[in-house]
């Protein structure tokens, strides 16, 4: 009676590894034949593409900020009167930084993408 209840138990064990399996993974790990190990996920690794794509998304939030800047200065520019020639040349000398600090942004933006597929962070879409 004892074997009975152990040998039950060791079906409906494998039934539910078998059912969370079946539901919780894609069928395209098990045509492709992966393993189960290898789909575990090392907590080291999760830290590190948590913190590179932190970085990240710190730095697409600045480009976008100084984007905005250059609207805004380009509107101002154009709201200027001919007489404020001071102005005007501050303006254009605010511009020429934003630029190049919105360039500078966007080649480490994609800096950082690279540095993120390369460091082969699993699951992440850019």
């Amino acid at each position: 009676m004892n074997s009975d209840k152990i040998r039950s138990m060791e079906i409906f064990k494998t039934l539910r590894l078998y059912f969370l399996c079946s539901t919780l993974l894609p069928p395209s790990v098990f045509a492709q034949g992966t393993p189960l190990k290898d789909l575990i996920r090392d907590p080291i690794v999760s830290r590190r593409c948590k913190a590179l794509l932190g970085e990240r998304d710190q730095k697409v939030k600045i480009k976008q900020r100084l984007n905005a800047l250059l609207l805004r200065n380009k509107k101002l520019q154009k709201s200027l009167k001919p007489t404020q020639e001071i102005t005007m040349k501050r303006l254009q000398l605010n511009e020429i930084q934003l630029r190049n600090n919105y360039r500078l942004t966007e080649i480490k933006v994609k800096a950082m993408d690279e540095d993120i597929i390369r460091k082969g962070c699993p699951g992440v879409t850019l």
